[in-house]
């Protein structure tokens, strides 16, 4: 048999509903300081990688030049 929907009934609906959302926005906010510790790790190691290319790019343009000027 089909309950009907008191007044009662429909204020523990919300209340639940409530509190998941509660639960949710929780779990997101931690989710998303968690990626954003993520991200920030990458970026990190993005910055490292480009600074050695700048590095071995230094490096490869300075031998050239020595290479070019043994040769004169």
């Amino acid at each position: 048999m089909r309950q009907s929907w008191t007044d009662e009934r429909l204020d523990d609906l919300r209340d639940t509903v409530v509190g998941l959302r509660a639960e949710n926005q929780a779990e997101f906010r931690a989710l998303r300081a968690e990626m954003a510790a993520g991200f920030g790790q990458i970026n990190q190691q993005f910055d490292r990688l480009f600074q050695a290319m700048i590095g071995i790019s230094g490096v490869m343009i300075a031998s050239l030049v020595g290479f070019i000027a043994t040769r004169l």
